[in-house]
């Protein structure tokens, strides 16, 4: 449902055979006061306060960035003829400079004071009082009479960068007669509102009727068409607001070689929490890395933000801006990013790593000879104890122990070790030695336990790739690749 509302009658746009007092045409001055309605668009209401008395109206300037063209036409015995919109401002205060109450004096068309001739009242009215708006004849302006005929007041220069809608005006109709006022919108000149005086007991007689529109949007033009005497105030117009947004992300990962660029085969860190606040330091959204270390911002204002990630215990800030391509770096953290119209900026990355200690691991083949398996007793394993007790996931057939022409599935963890067929039987076996390494008082290892767990049964999940995690865990239980890596007898 749009917003509807209207404000007082204050300033008019008369159709009448006067002359102005003044032929200059002015701009008006920006800074009408823009509202939200509640269908979100920008609207202003012009009331034409910021034109002084007989000022030509030739433009005025709305949302700061549009200026709407004002143009008129009289309608006359001989046809049409041009005429300046011109403004006066009818208070209709009684007590202001011999001005009487618009609705209240009996004088036809324009209300203003006087007899049976117009001069009198027109004259004193523009020496005393504050101007309304009006198409003025080319005719002397204290020589006119009333021209019950009607005109036009068009407006030019809306842009078709936007959608616009006049949602609703006031029609102030002096005369005695009840002569209908329309308002046509687009090249087409579609009407969207009228007087309806067939039907409206409130027309004529120095009435005021504001008019609700039906639904519209237009571009160009609008024109109020004056069967008689009248004029226009208080024009609601509203424009669709062109939403500025952008995007920002997208990437936190695991810098396995530590040197702050993003390498072939290093991982994303799932679950990592991302911040993105103004640079007022305001909390403006926060989110998570998915299961390839991602994240993203989407849909958000255009301004000034900073955007961060939480470290976590025992993971160390790789370098940051290293290498010279921003999409491969580690940014600092947190850093600035000034979101404008269509921003789509996915280089906001952070690498973080294990500290060098922690080398030491030692391999699924060592862990599955029968002279080690003493080495399994500190770690509360055995190998004849089911390979999901831990808490693993079971591979089911992707992980098969292959002898002799057949093989049976991974049971025990020492299955787990000897996994030599099927998809996931290299992680599976690498898990396993990796859960060992973990839980050995001896054994300086990169995981903990919960680490191992979790991240096979992410892999086997497809929260994260197995391969990359298989070589994790090979890269760790080899200690890095070192000479002596496994501590163990």
């Amino acid at each position: 449902m749009r917003n509807r509302f209207s404000k007082g009658l204050g300033l008019a746009l008369i159709v009448a055979w006067a002359a102005s007092c003044s032929d200059s045409p002015t701009t008006g001055p920006s800074g009408l006061p823009v509202s939200l309605n509640e269908d979100g668009q920008e609207c202003v209401t012009v009331d034409f306060e910021q034109f002084t008395h007989a000022d030509a109206i030739a433009s005025i300037t709305l949302f700061s960035d549009v200026t709407i063209n004002f143009s008129a036409q009289r309608e006359t015995s001989s046809g049409p003829v041009s005429a300046n919109a011109t403004a006066y401002d009818t208070d209709y205060d009684a007590g202001d400079g011999g001005c009487t109450n618009l609705l209240n004096d009996t004088h036809e068309d324009t209300q203003i004071p006087g007899s049976d001739g117009l001069q009198a009242g027109l004259a004193g009215f523009c020496a005393e009082c504050d101007g309304m708006v009006m198409m003025v004849p080319a005719g002397n302006f204290c020589s006119g009479g009333d021209n019950t005929a009607g005109g036009t007041i068009t407006m030019t220069g809306f842009s078709s960068d936007y959608e616009w809608e006049i949602e609703a005006f006031n029609a102030v109709d002096p005369d005695d007669a009840a002569q209908n006022m329309s308002l046509y919108v687009g090249a087409g000149n579609t009407l969207v509102g009228s007087t309806d005086c067939a039907n409206n007991s409130a027309c004529g007689n120095g009435e005021v009727v504001t008019i609700a529109t039906t639904p519209h949007t237009f571009a160009d033009q609008a024109m109020f068409e004056l069967l008689g005497s009248g004029g226009v105030d208080d024009i609601q117009i509203c424009r669709e607001i062109e939403e500025c947004v952008g995007t920002i992300g997208d990437f936190v990962w695991n810098d396995m070689n530590q040197d702050g660029i993003q390498d072939a085969g290093e991982p994303g860190l799932v679950g990592w929490t991302v911040n993105l606040w103004d640079c007022q330091g305001s909390m403006v959204a926060t989110t998570v890395t998915d299961a390839n270390g991602l994240y993203l911002f989407s849909n958000v204002p255009c301004g000034c933000y900073e955007v961060g990630v939480d470290p976590q215990a025992g993971w160390t800030p790789s370098p940051t801006e290293q290498g010279g391509d921003p999409a491969l770096d580690s940014n600092p953290n947190p850093d600035q990013v000034d979101v404008t119209d269509g921003l789509d900026d996915r280089t906001f990355d952070w690498g973080f790593y294990m500290p060098d200690t922690g080398l030491e691991g030692c391999t699924p083949g060592y862990w599955k000879q029968e002279q080690h398996f003493d080495s399994w007793v500190p770690t509360g394993l055995a190998p004849s104890a089911l390979f999901t007790d831990p808490g693993f996931t079971s591979p089911g057939d992707d992980a098969l122990v292959w002898q002799k022409g057949s093989g049976y599935p991974v049971s025990t963890q020492l299955d787990a070790l000897k996994a030599n067929q099927g998809d996931l039987a290299a992680l599976t076996r690498h898990a396993m030695a990796a859960l060992l390494n973990a839980l050995h008082p001896d054994v300086d290892y990169h995981f903990s336990a919960a680490q191992v767990i979790q991240l096979y049964n992410d892999a086997l999940a497809g929260s994260i790739d197995v391969e990359d995690t298989k070589d994790d865990f090979d890269f760790y239980n080899n200690g890095g690749y070192t000479e002596d890596h496994c501590p163990l007898n």
